[in-house]
């Protein structure tokens, strides 16, 4: 019996159309131009900015590799 996840190339052109199913995660492709960074930084500090009540802690992959 195969484990873990297969990864498919979805048709969908918005990166965030992500679809998960029976084992196989299809994700649109990323296309790198000049506004990528941007884009993921501006996502990155979407990520950070924590508005829930209580104590605040980096949960981010992002800023532990950065």
């Amino acid at each position: 019996m195969p484990t873990g996840t297969e990864f498919e190339r979805h048709k969908g052109v918005d990166m965030l159309d992500i679809a998960y199913h029976n084992g196989s995660l299809k994700i649109a492709p990323l296309t790198i131009d000049d506004n990528t960074v941007l884009l993921l930084s501006s996502f990155l500090a979407y990520e950070q900015c924590d508005n829930s009540p209580g104590p605040s802690s980096p949960t981010s992959l992002y800023s532990r590799i950065a």
